[in-house]
């Protein structure tokens, strides 16, 4: 074994060693070091530098220090030593395992034995060398960080695969045509929509199933030769009418269904197969495009999505197609678009070679993924003319109608002009219209605001500096803008009137955090809910609030509701009615944006919480300082039992001023910015 590894050293001698990477690129190594004496911590990593390496280095000094590094993820290579008495290989092999470090090992060694170097691989080594062998230890090192680069690409590739593969399967299962793959004859997948279109109960009762045994007997001779030219490698895409037994039916007169054929070679799982489409003769009669006609369209009423489709073929491809296969392609487009559109839509044909789809919102439906599946079906099929393929394509323009006051009418205007767009693209796929609601003010803005989806919810932590037993957060209301830029709705809460349709609102973000709080495991949350002038002056809010939460089974303690202390002064009547009722009801309520303007009003209004306005925070430091003013606001709030927060802490100069108050709970930036997951570390704050 050793007259081998000289042998090894005579081949470097003669052979020119290429590197893993480029010579002027530099290398980096995140290099562990597993030795307790610090000197040869500093030799080993002294090798990596004069041989040209950047080195991010740390010496392990005991066992806890060994996991916590390899639990870390962050480093290439663990180097462990012959000389070493407390990193022994197994130590460090054991602890790679129960953490599934991605890290590379490699053991260096007093001097060569065989015995070392196979026990040093079972315990998980990837490479075994000798203390002095330098320029071998820089190879190996580089090649291991090559390897595990290789790894996570590798790893990366095959979850996209298997999400890529997860999501066409769901595609396939979803789909309502009926779809069989076909390899020698034999049913290899079949799909849900295939399944119960032949009455079978499960995939398995086709899985393996020669296709032509479901095939009436008297139709089995016109379609085995079609089979058998498919085998061998037959491109083109045919139709066949044939009567399909449904059931398994082993009856003399077994049930039968007419059905059309579509036949054409794919693949599946990388090999080669048939892909059959299944259609029911009497589907495609139900479903006709209609000729358009803007009489039609202006009576249709409600909401839903409005698609306008063109093909995307210019003047020299049209050349280059001829008429005859123009015609084909256009007749391939309108019957797919019948197959494929659901039955609550309606199919409208505009000057041959566009369409105009209707999709009302009874259909549940995101348009989106609807427009996506229909470019993709166009662009997956080809149609064949002797040698020449032709692939078709569509432009989809998407807008939607019966929403934030948009007609039909304008709809399919928007739509038409999206489609012309994506045209000039020269692309096949869609565009969608979006309303603008930037220049939208009041219950206008409000209500675009929530059909069109664009409110989001955010949640900020509210931190105990002692001990915290819930999970507190303060739930924001966010708004994505015509740029599609996420941003507070503080001018749209603003803008709001009084009128009570403005509660709207107030119900969607009730509605939503309960939806929320019923998800997962969020028994242990605590949300403040913040309330709007509509609903503090709305007499049907409060019963309605109180009905939705007595139903969804989310307990009373989740939920805290903000009033701010302008709006309590301005409407302090009602608001005190609506903080009686919610509190009767066991509802916790906080005053939000107080300070020591608001003294009386906090007497007569006596919430359960104080969300001391952010100005306070600011005033604690600095040459104007009054902190005064925030501990008279905490001291009153602990002499009335209220829990106090101190909102703004933006600095760690805030957090330890406000340490020395006695405030109860702090919320900022600096300990964390709103955030769209409640997904905060909670923890001792006071260390």
């Amino acid at each position: 074994m050793t007259k081998s590894i000289s042998a090894a050293h005579n081949i470097e001698e003669n052979c020119e060693v290429k590197p893993l990477q480029p010579a002027n690129e530099k290398k980096i190594i995140h290099l562990l070091i597993a030795h307790e004496d610090p000197e040869e911590a500093s030799k080993t990593i002294n090798i990596f530098k004069l041989s040209g390496w950047i080195v991010n280095a740390h010496r392990i000094t005991s066992i806890e220090d060994l996991d916590e590094s390899l639990s870390q993820n962050t480093w290439n290579i663990i180097l462990a030593f012959g000389h070493s008495k407390l990193f022994l290989p197994a130590v460090v092999g054991n602890a790679i395992e129960k953490n599934k470090a991605p890290v590379r090992a490699i053991f260096l060694d007093n001097e060569y034995s065989p015995n070392n170097a196979i026990q040093i691989h079972q315990c998980g080594f990837y490479d075994y060398l000798t203390v002095n062998e330098h320029d071998r230890l820089t190879f190996i090192a580089n090649r291991e960080i090559k390897a595990q680069e290789d790894h996570r690409i590798a790893t990366a590739t095959q979850s996209v695969m298997a999400e890529t593969n997860a999501r066409s399967q769901l595609l396939m299962d979803s789909t309502t045509d009926a779809i069989a793959y076909v390899i020698d004859g034999m049913i290899v997948h079949s799909n849900n929509a295939l399944i119960s279109k032949l009455n079978f109960t499960d995939a398995e009762d086709l899985e393996y199933q020669p296709f032509i045994d479901l095939v009436d007997s008297k139709d089995q001779s016109q379609l085995k030769p079609l089979l058998r030219s498919y085998q061998l490698g037959n491109k083109k895409e045919s139709r066949i009418t044939v009567n399909m037994l449904t059931d398994n039916q082993k009856a003399e007169n077994p049930a039968t269904l007419e059905v059309e054929l579509l036949l054409a070679a794919a693949k599946f799982e990388g090999e080669a197969c048939t892909q059959i489409i299944l259609r029911r003769k009497s589907e495609k009669a139900d479903r006709r495009t209609e000729n358009f006609n803007l009489e039609t369209i202006q009576t249709l009423q409600g909401k839903g999505s409005l698609f306008f489709a063109s093909i995307t073929s210019n003047a020299v491809q049209r050349k280059k197609l001829g008429l005859h296969n123009h015609l084909r392609v256009i007749s391939h487009i309108d019957s797919l678009l019948s197959d494929f559109i659901p039955k609550e839509a309606k199919v409208f044909e505009y000057l041959k070679e566009s369409w105009v789809i209707v999709i009302p919102d009874s259909y549940n439906h995101v348009s989106t993924d609807l427009a996506a599946q229909l470019c993709d079906k166009v662009n997956s099929t080809a149609i064949s003319e002797g040698k020449q393929c032709i692939t078709p394509s569509i432009a989809i323009g998407i807008s939607q109608y019966g929403v934030a006051g948009i007609t039909i009418e304008n709809a399919l205007d928007q739509a038409f002009k999206a489609s012309a767009e994506k045209q000039m693209d020269g692309n096949s796929g869609y565009k969608i219209f979006s309303p603008k609601i930037d220049n939208a003010e009041g219950a206008e803005a409000l209500r675009s605001a929530l059909e069109l989806n664009r409110l989001v919810i955010k949640y900020q932590p509210i931190i105990a500096l002692q001990d915290q037993e819930k999970h507190f957060y303060d739930t924001i209301i966010y708004i994505e803008n015509d740029a599609g830029v996420i941003e507070p709705a503080n001018k749209l809460i603003e803008n709001l009137g009084i009128e009570k349709t403005n509660a709207a609102l107030d119900r969607w973000l009730l509605t939503e955090t309960i939806n929320t709080l019923k998800t997962g495991d969020k028994n242990n949350i605590q949300l403040t809910i913040p309330l709007t002038v509509s609903a503090i002056m709305d007499d049907e809010f409060f019963p309605w609030l109180e009905n939705i939460i007595n139903e969804s089974g989310v307990s009373k303690t989740a939920f805290i509701f903000s009033i701010t202390a302008s709006d309590a002064t301005d409407y302090e009547s009602n608001t005190l009615q609506l903080i009686t009722s919610l509190k009767d009801a066991d509802l916790n309520v906080c005053l939000t944006n107080a300070n020591n303007d608001y003294i009386e009003l906090i007497q007569k209004l006596s919430p359960n919480i104080l969300q001391l306005t952010a100005n306070l925070t600011e005033k604690i430091s600095g040459e104007e300082a009054e902190p005064e003013l925030i501990k008279n606001m905490i001291s009153f709030a602990n002499e009335h039992n209220a829990i106090c927060i101190a909102s703004g802490v933006n600095s760690a100069n805030d957090l330890a001023k406000l340490w020395q108050t006695g405030i109860g709970f702090v919320q900022g930036s600096y300990l964390q910015s709103p955030q769209s997951n409640m997904d905060y570390e909670f923890t001792n704050i006071a260390g």
